[in-house]
């Protein structure tokens, strides 16, 4: 065999080992490109919108206690105010967690989120009769009794749902690490 066949045989070997590797190459940068997808687009909003949703509700939950403190009228109706905005705010929010649900244990577990801040809005409404009296000491009684019960099965369930995204989240990045 001549030389220059040799060259020419090793030459289209080492061409056709190149484009086998920079194929098997792209396919597994684009298994690395989809879960990085996912995770941007799918877990980390999801955990972001859940995380709002408990600051607000906390933010909440402080105004509401300031306002059982308070006996000046003005304030009060600042903080009725305020608490009127971030209810608002936390429908708004919840609108926006329910188009990211995406994992079966989110749409289990969100009804009983709902329910249970429906739960405390109820309460809260009793409580804000009485601070609304300056009877602070049964409004405080109402705050710190079932309501609070309920606020922090609220806050449970939602720490819930960050632990079900962020395992979804760390499962696409296992996913795109092997690739």
């Amino acid at each position: 065999m001549k030389l220059s066949t040799k060259l020419i045989c090793s030459s289209l070997a080492l061409i056709l080992l190149s484009i086998i590797i920079g194929v098997f190459s792209i396919s597994q940068m684009s298994k690395i490109n989809e879960e990085t997808d996912e995770i941007d687009k799918n877990w980390l909003p999801t955990i972001k919108a859940v995380g709002e949703l408990n600051e607000l509700m906390n933010r909440f939950r402080r105004s509401e206690l300031i306002h059982i403190l308070s006996t000046d009228t003005s304030a009060m109706k600042q903080r009725e105010q305020e608490m009127s905005d971030l209810i608002d705010q936390i429908h708004s929010k919840m609108l926006d967690y329910e188009k990211l649900m995406s994992e079966p244990g989110e749409r289990e577990n969100y009804p009983k989120f709902q329910s249970a801040w429906k739960e405390y809005l109820g309460f809260h409404e009793k409580v804000l009769e009485h601070s609304k009296m300056n009877d602070n000491a049964a409004a405080a009684q109402l705050a710190s009794g079932d309501e609070q019960t309920a606020f922090r099965q609220a806050s449970k369930v939602l720490a819930t749902l960050v632990d079900i995204n962020d395992r979804g989240s760390k499962e696409s990045a296992a996913i795109a690490t092997a690739a």
